[in-house]
């Protein structure tokens, strides 16, 4: 395994890997979502995989920039307080809103009451893949590989 090296200073190395498994996660709720897109899985199954992707990417963000971590799933709420380090995830509000309810529905039967159509999940796996974009970049730009 390589040794990370941070370009800018401040950060310390358990921070770094832990954002980076928190990266990860992202990584293969992301490649589920793809897979079941084309697989056709049920969709709320998509959903909810694309609601996490997007969280663990978030977090990932937190962790990494040292910012509070809270232990909620609202994808906003989160996103708000890295606005300052990733200000494209302010034109994400909305639908960060909207992603955010497949994490309840999904989960709770009760909560599921109608069929989300194939072009809904393909819209939330999309909000969800910029946002892991995101993440990538911003980590990636600031660890360097030696």
């Amino acid at each position: 395994m390589r040794q990370l090296k941070l370009i800018e200073n401040g950060l310390g190395n358990g921070q770094i890997v832990l954002a980076q498994k928190w990266l990860r996660q992202a990584t293969q709720d992301n490649q589920a979502c793809g897979l079941m897109l084309k697989h056709k899985i049920p969709t709320a199954i998509i959903c909810f995989h694309a609601q996490q992707t997007a969280e663990k990417s978030l977090k990932a963000m937190i962790i990494f920039y040292a910012k509070k971590f809270e232990k909620i799933h609202d994808l906003w709420p989160i996103a708000r307080t890295l606005v300052g380090v990733a200000p494209e995830l302010k034109r994400l509000q909305a639908k960060l809103d909207n992603l955010s309810t497949y994490y309840i529905e999904s989960r709770y039967p009760d909560d599921f009451q109608r069929n989300i159509p194939i072009t809904e999940a393909r819209a939330a796996y999309q909000v969800a893949r910029a946002v892991y974009g995101i993440a990538q970049r911003k980590i990636n730009s600031r660890v360097k590989k030696t």
